[in-house]
């Protein structure tokens, strides 16, 4: 019996090994549920085995007390926050939850809310529109219909639906979590890597001697270890071929809910069977410490035949983790990798090298400078195999890392908003796993369109949901443990070392990585984290307790009844959603299932933006104000929100209220496309008061810095016809500014303004303001000597004016363009060919010197095209192709002039060239079926256009014009003569 539960044991936990990370990482709850599962049957397994030893089999019974007493407290912590209270005392253990609630269900703690609602429109269907858009703020996008959504998140039997629709308490008494749903599955995770952490550390192997016990254990460890790193190995494998041979989805056949679709062709980074490229590095680098200390030191764990081969083994699965880190493209994976051979060549070195130190200090020199020029060669090696996009990308990630990445300035406004939802909840938190549903009512409005369902730093994720209590016991926890092993480190003989510094050596890499991501919520990584840390636990006990005590009998009903509550958690675990959250929540169809919603989840704004729509024209609009007044309360920042809020107001006949969340709306989000009523058809129709709100919220926000704020407004104001109000706005930022190429490009753009309301004399100061400010930039000369000079039909002041850029050095190629164009306008043909060819004659001289010429070239062209000029603007694109034969966009450009031209056979050349450079483009097939037909290529036409029809089946205007040329070709054949 012993036996056969080892054997249980130990098989599965290498199952496990196996299973977790090809599972995509087991994020999804059919994997984690398994997993969960599984724990809780070796657990069983492991309590039948004490039952049939009736003896405790712990030794060091103090240290394992020390670990369990805080894991157990945060467990009942996390327990506790699932248990509904009475009000009285929820409000006195947490005030901020209390409020939370009062808030979002009216009428609580005296009346159920919601309940007269119910009785007004049960079965009435929800909107669409801009519903969408509400919830898309609470969801990331999901391809999953709603009856799939809510088919899969139906409980696995009547017996678990009916056990869910049980309540034991009373109607008001609620938990400190805000999302029991979600802290119970968060808490279900924990109890299962606590089990195996228990698992690890206390199974009691099957022994006959303490010797055979340390030969068994040694031998359980090898075995862990190995399975560890050739699971690690392969799934680095895997990371990289799927790099280089990828189809865009995970293992070649699943794409993630978050992914709108697969990607076109390789995944640009190694992700392994994971999801997210970062999670897949953290998980090798768990994994890589070992590979180092065992190439190292070989002759620690295997005997004397077996060193070669397992150095070998160890060097290859070293070599294939580091190269999978590198093209994951993770910093932080990066940073982990070096950590971990600096640290187990510090751990593994001898304890006491003073009796030979200066041999000690020699050796650790040509050790370190050996092991650096292998970490250069392998980098080197990995450079240069993987080809050259894959540099270019690595390039690019340096690059990013050294000038600084935005994804560090996006995490570090995360942990900053995150800061006021702590002061809220400081002693008992949230709830576990509840930290994304209360995160956007402290998310600040530049980043509200983006739904973050973790904080990036899980540190701070964790003293949000369970409070300081929660993460002070997590942390003696974690703090105990670390100060076990480093005390066995200590202590342990050399052959010990070599297990237990790269399993401190990952234990501290996690703790780097944890700032930053959130791997340990992956229950791949985490329940590999557990491993290696049950295991470390387990020899560091072995070590600091190397003579147990006779083991105590044990009485039966103990491991018994702790059997039962596994298969119990067992049982349990299958109850979850079968669906990921949010992807299990689904659109409410009616006010029943929006309320419902509203009740599993207090803190979501959706649903109340949702009954605020289904209340209309069937309650007073008070009722709907009151649920738009509640949704902005929950989520402050959100745009949205508050401008349906504002439509309610103002169908209230509450017009001030209604123009000031205008103005707040537009001041958190100054952007014409977040707001429904600035487009572009509706403009036109805004009342003055509309908009002055308007104008005064962009207003606010460039006050408050908003950097989109100016532009937006001066698009409004420029869609509603205020080119003066739009120039007096460029006037003011420009002198308001010090920066000289920000105070010129504004003043340029106010002196356009005023051309634009027809006060040339005002333009022209604001156009010499530019060239004061940046006497070299172009644009202000061509600005005034076409926008107004020209205008005015005054040749010598446009004579005079480029005559002073080319004083000041400013681009002559531009200045002689700008000239061209004027003197065309005033009539003076002679002049404008004669600058033209004075700017073609400096854009060659130029190119002999090394300039790019290209985009001089396309200016000279788009200079042409305005004077209608169609030779030279193809004499130009010619010289422009010379220099990009294979630019799409110049190929069509070209092609183009020659069918305007009716330079067929030169436009049916271009053609074919761009066919061949874009074999896919239905476009492409579409100019050389014209250019064809034009040249009389009727059977060429008809390949191309049929081509064309074939690569966009959709394009209704291919498919006319291939009809039409068959109508063509069709009456030609039938005409007389033929």
């Amino acid at each position: 019996m012993s036996r056969a539960c080892d054997l249980i044991v130990s098989g599965g936990l290498l199952v496990l090994l196996l299973f977790t990370p090809f599972a995509f990482g087991s994020v999804h709850p059919w994997a984690y549920m398994a997993l969960e599962s599984a724990i809780y049957f070796l657990v069983a397994v492991a309590l039948a085995k004490i039952i049939c030893q009736r003896r405790w089999p712990v030794s060091a019974t103090n240290l394992v007390r020390s670990l369990a007493v805080p894991l157990g407290l945060f467990l009942g912590v996390v327990t506790i926050q699932l248990l509904p209270l009475p009000p009285t005392l929820l409000n006195f253990l947490s005030p901020a939850t209390y409020q939370l609630y009062q808030t979002s269900l009216p009428g609580w703690p005296d009346k159920p809310a919601y309940a007269e609602l119910l009785k007004l429109a049960p079965a009435q269907a929800a909107p669409t529109g801009l519903l969408a858009t509400v919830e898309e703020l609470r969801q990331t996008d999901n391809r999953q219909s709603n009856q799939t959504r809510q088919t899969a998140a139906q409980p696995a039997s009547a017996l678990v639906a009916t056990w869910k629709s049980v309540n034991f308490f009373p109607w008001s008494w609620r938990p400190l979590s805000i999302a029991p749903s979600l802290t119970a599955t968060d808490l279900n995770k924990f109890l299962a890597y606590g089990g195996l952490f228990f698992l690890i550390l206390l199974y009691p192997l099957s022994t006959a001697s303490p010797d055979a016990k340390a030969a068994r254990e040694n031998s359980v460890r090898r075995a862990l270890v190995l399975t560890l790193l050739g699971c690690a190995t392969l799934v680095a494998l895997v990371g990289i071929v799927q790099r280089f041979a990828g189809n865009g989805k995970i293992l070649w056949h699943f794409v993630p809910y978050d992914w709108d679709s697969a990607a076109s062709g390789v995944i640009a980074r190694a992700s392994g069977p994971f999801v997210n490229p970062d999670h897949f590095a953290n998980y090798l680098a768990l994994s890589f410490p070992f590979a180092i200390a065992l190439a190292l030191k070989p002759r620690a764990w295997f005997a004397p035949g077996q060193v070669n081969a397992a150095r070998l083994y160890c060097m290859t699965s070293a070599a294939i983790i580091f190269m999978a880190i590198l093209l994951s493209l993770s910093r932080q994976g990066w940073l982990c990798a070096l950590l971990a051979i600096v640290l187990v060549a510090l751990m593994t070195r001898p304890a006491n090298p003073a009796p030979r130190l200066i041999w000690f200090r020699w050796r650790t020199l040509v050790t370190a400078s050996y092991g650096a020029a292998a970490v250069i060669g392998l980098l080197t090696l990995t450079v240069w195999l993987a080809g050259p996009q894959a540099r270019q990308a690595l390039d690019q990630r340096v690059s990013e890392t050294i000038a600084g990445d935005r994804t560090l300035t996006t995490r570090i406004s995360i942990w900053r908003d995150s800061l006021p939802l702590i002061g809220d909840f400081p002693l008992l938190g949230t709830g576990l796993g509840t930290w994304s549903e209360l995160f956007p009512r402290y998310q600040s409005a530049a980043a509200v369109e983006v739904y973050f369902r973790e904080a990036h730093n899980d540190f701070l994720e964790l003293l949000a949901e369970t409070g300081a209590i929660g993460f002070i016991l997590l942390g003696i926890f974690f703090y105990r443990g670390g100060r076990l092993i480093i005390a066995a480190l200590r202590a342990a003989p050399e052959y010990l070392r070599v297990f237990l510094a790269p399993a401190l050596a990952a234990l501290a890499l996690m703790l780097v990585h944890e700032f930053f991501d959130f791997s340990l919520q992956i229950p791949a990584n985490a329940m590999l984290f557990t491993l290696v840390l049950a295991m470390a636990l387990r020899l560091a006990l072995n070590i600091l307790a190397p003579r147990p005590r006779p083991a105590a009998e044990i009485k039966t009903w103990l491991p018994a009844g702790a059997i039962a509550v596994a298969a119990l958690l067992s049982a349990l675990t299958f109850t979850q959603d079968w669906l990921p959250y949010p992807y299990n929540l689904g659109v409410p169809a009616n006010l029943a299932e929006a309320a419902e919603r509203i009740e599993r989840y207090p803190a979501q704004a959706a649903g109340h933006a949702l009954i605020g729509q289904l209340l209309a024209e069937r309650a007073p609009v008070q009722r709907q104000l009151d649920e738009y007044r509640i949704a902005t309360r929950l989520q402050p920042n959100d745009p949205r929100l508050r401008d349906l809020y504002a439509g309610a107001l103002m169908r209230a006949g509450q017009r001030e209220q209604s123009l000031h969340e205008i103005r707040q709306s537009l001041a958190l989000a100054p952007l014409l496309e977040r707001h429904f009523y600035l487009n572009e058809k509706l403009l036109p129709f805004l009342a003055d008061d509309e908009r002055r709100a308007i104008e005064a919220g962009f207003e606010q926000a460039i006050a408050n810095g908003n950097l989109l704020a100016m532009e937006n407004l001066s698009r409004f104001y420029h869609h509603t016809g205020q080119p003066l109000a739009q120039a007096k706005l460029f006037q003011t930022r420009a002198a308001s500014t010090s920066d000289s190429a920000a105070k010129c490009d504004l003043a340029v753009k106010a002196g356009q303004s005023y051309v634009a309301a027809g006060q040339l004399t005002e333009a022209e100061k604001m156009f010499k303001a530019a060239i004061a400010a940046s006497p070299q930039d172009p644009r202000s000369y061509q600005a005034l000597s076409l926008s107004v000079y020209a205008r005015q039909g005054n040749a010598e002041a446009v004579s005079a004016i480029i005559g002073q850029g080319v004083a000041a050095k400013a681009d002559e190629v531009t200045l002689d363009l700008s000239l061209a164009e004027a003197m065309k306008a005033l009539g003076n043909a002679g002049d404008a060919a004669t600058a033209l060819d004075r700017a073609e004659k400096k854009i060659r001289q130029l190119a002999r010197l090394g300039d790019d010429a290209l985009p001089r070239y396309l200016a000279l062209a788009d200079a042409a095209q305005r004077m209608s000029l169609p030779e030279r603007e193809q004499n130009a694109l010619e010289q422009a192709l010379e220099l990009r034969p294979s630019q799409r966009d110049l190929l069509i450009r070209l092609g183009g002039i020659y069918l305007n031209l009716q330079r067929n056979d030169r436009a049916a050349l271009v053609f074919s060239r761009l066919t061949k450079l874009a074999p896919d483009s239905a476009t492409a097939f579409h100019l050389l079926g014209r250019a064809e037909e034009a040249r009389y290529g009727y059977t060429a036409a008809d390949l191309a256009y049929a081509r064309a029809a074939q690569l966009a089946p959709a394009n209704q205007e291919f498919a006319d014009q291939r009809e039409r040329f068959k109508q063509k070709l069709a009456a030609n054949l039938n005409s007389p003569g033929k």
